[in-house]
């Protein structure tokens, strides 16, 4: 085994690295190449054809990456992407689960408790969480994960819950809510907790900063 070898950039071309047949500390590399290294193109992560966030209707979800002989894992049920994980062939369908059964929400947390908790009949709203990774020759890409959530057609959510929601789905914590739409903390978190009793005026600047905002509409003759 030769001894003295380095690896660095090629003397005549800083864009090449090698293995070099001798150590030139604080010099260029006027030295022999023994070997010049190509470092692996690092794998593209899968490209999602739709964002996360809320959604009412069924729609397809397609994965997608330009090189053809990369293969495209994925899990419906939030666990890190493997070889025995399912691959990528065709659109993913996604839809509203309510009437799945209620399997999570009825899982104790609380250790030792007496508290039970009461599902009532009505079904319990749902998201799904797909990860998702290319891999190519024994190397996986780096993990992506995409969060949906579904609200079945019909649903109305109150201005609170609204707010909430387009807060998680633009991942912003309620400091960078009330920073970014100029309103105070307390008014952010009084808000989300349904307080009756809010300004319009500012709850029309956290909503600007979604491009929506409160006005006047008419509704239905109720006599």
């Amino acid at each position: 085994t030769k001894s003295n070898v380095s690896f660095g950039r090629i003397y005549n071309n800083q864009e090449q690295y090698a293995i070099l047949n001798n150590t030139t500390p604080g010099e260029p590399n006027k030295v022999s190449v023994i070997k010049v290294i190509t470092p692996e193109k690092r794998l593209e992560t899968p490209i999602f054809s739709k964002e996360g966030g809320f959604y009412e209707d069924t729609f397809y979800l397609e994965l997608s990456v330009e090189d053809e002989e990369t293969i495209i894992y994925y899990t419906l049920d939030g666990s890190e992407p493997t070889l025995l994980s399912y691959v990528y062939k065709e659109p993913i369908e996604i839809t509203s689960r309510e009437n799945e059964e209620n399997r999570l929400s009825k899982i104790n947390t609380v250790e030792n408790s007496s508290l039970t908790s009461e599902l009532s009949g009505n079904p319990t709203y749902k998201g799904t969480v797909i990860r998702a990774r290319s891999y190519k020759n024994g190397v996986f890409s780096d993990e992506i994960i995409f969060l949906l959530y579904l609200y079945p057609k019909g649903y109305d959510m109150t201005i609170p819950e609204h707010i909430k929601a387009k807060r998680k789905q633009y991942r912003l914590t309620q400091v960078e809510l009330a920073e970014r739409a100029g309103v105070g903390l307390r008014f952010v978190r009084e808000l989300e907790r349904g307080k009756s009793t809010v300004q319009l005026n500012k709850v029309n600047m956290v909503l600007k900063l979604f491009g929506e905002e409160l006005k006047p509409a008419k509704i239905e003759q109720m006599l």
